[in-house]
């Protein structure tokens, strides 16, 4: 197999991968997930979808997405986890995980496909 060159400057997103932790309790017994994070990388984007859907009469819009990280960390990424996007300062965006692949075999690659869902603002 040859060596396919990589251009570094598509993967220009900073992003953690994060799985979620035991749930923890507050000082007043409330339970909120917690996550911890798996690796802290560089990643390439790719937009893909964005549908505008109605929950329970509320507006939403559905965003789907890929991201492509090169080193490949020693814990598994898994369906579930979540991507937390913190390229922009003041607009960090968490996707959840909905499916991970293997590109180019022997773990060089890993393509993540993401999902957010956010509130409708209207434009």
């Amino acid at each position: 197999m040859t060596y396919q060159p990589v251009n570094p400057g598509v993967y220009n997103r900073r992003v953690t991968v994060q799985q979620e932790a035991p749930v923890t309790a507050d000082a007043w017994g409330t339970a909120s997930p917690a996550w911890s994070t798996v690796v802290q990388t560089w990643a390439a984007f790719t937009p893909k979808t964005y549908q505008a859907i109605a929950l329970d009469a509320q507006p939403l819009i559905r965003r789907q997405a890929q991201y492509r990280l090169r080193r490949i960390p020693s814990v598994p990424v898994l369906v579930g986890m979540r991507v937390v996007d913190t390229t922009e300062a003041d607009a960090t965006q968490t996707y959840s995980v909905l499916d991970v692949q293997d590109c180019g075999g022997a773990r060089r690659e890993l393509l993540l496909i993401c999902q957010i869902v956010l509130p409708d603002q209207g434009v």
